[in-house]
């Protein structure tokens, strides 16, 4: 049997993109394990608030996901700008699979291809029930 806080620390601290260990021995530590647990109690609140904030900066959701001119997505600045969570992305990606699809149309070698390991990594960690997520996406989108 596992502990779970401990399980939650590596993936908190993971997903906050400290992945050495010697990094782990700080503040910041407990800072990422609870707004860690904190989104995972809140998952489909966060994916909402998430989604309304996307569809407020851009109304098409396939404009929000796709590669324009070599540059990252809509989706994929927000998550940079931390305007929106990596769950979100991680949500959606998983769903929809389009992070492998947009990865060939974005220029970026420098900061995508760690965005893009760590949210491929961190995705098969994100709890949700994809029924709700669906409609919570649809939704946000058709009331727009």
């Amino acid at each position: 049997k596992y502990d779970e806080d401990v399980i939650g620390n590596d993936d908190a601290n993971f997903k906050e993109g400290v992945s050495y260990g010697g990094d782990m021995i700080n503040d910041d530590v407990e800072d990422n394990h609870n707004k860690y647990k904190k989104i995972k109690e809140s998952i489909h609140r966060v994916f909402s608030i998430d989604i309304n904030n996307l569809c407020e900066q851009e109304p098409n959701f396939d404009k929000c996901l796709t590669s324009i001119d070599g540059q990252v997505p809509l989706i994929i600045e927000l998550l940079m700008q931390e305007e929106i969570s990596l769950d979100t992305v991680s949500i959606l990606d998983s769903m929809l699979g389009f992070v492998e699809r947009e990865s060939k149309q974005i220029n970026d070698t420098i900061m995508w291809p760690d965005l893009k390991r760590r949210i491929k990594k961190y995705t098969p960690f994100v709890s949700y029930d994809v029924y709700k997520c669906k409609n919570l996406l649809i939704k946000g989108f058709t009331t727009a």
